[in-house]
């Protein structure tokens, strides 16, 4: 997994950290055997959701 600490996935692919990560992207990361999967849509193929990264300020430490 290039770039991406896979510390952080679990076996499934699911990110280990914080449980509504994939609520704050409009198209969230997919990852298939421990890879992450490339889309044709540009740039890293998602958009941050304003409206739900407001839900989880950051408060000096771990939000989960």
């Amino acid at each position: 997994m290039s770039g991406i600490d896979s510390a952080l996935w679990d076996i499934r692919g699911k990110a280990l950290d914080a449980p509504w990560r994939d609520d704050i992207m409009t198209h969230p990361f997919e990852i298939e055997n421990g890879n992450l999967l490339v889309h044709n849509r540009p740039g890293l193929g998602s958009d941050l959701i304003e409206s739900e990264l407001e839900k989880h300020p950051w408060t000096g430490g771990n939000n989960w």
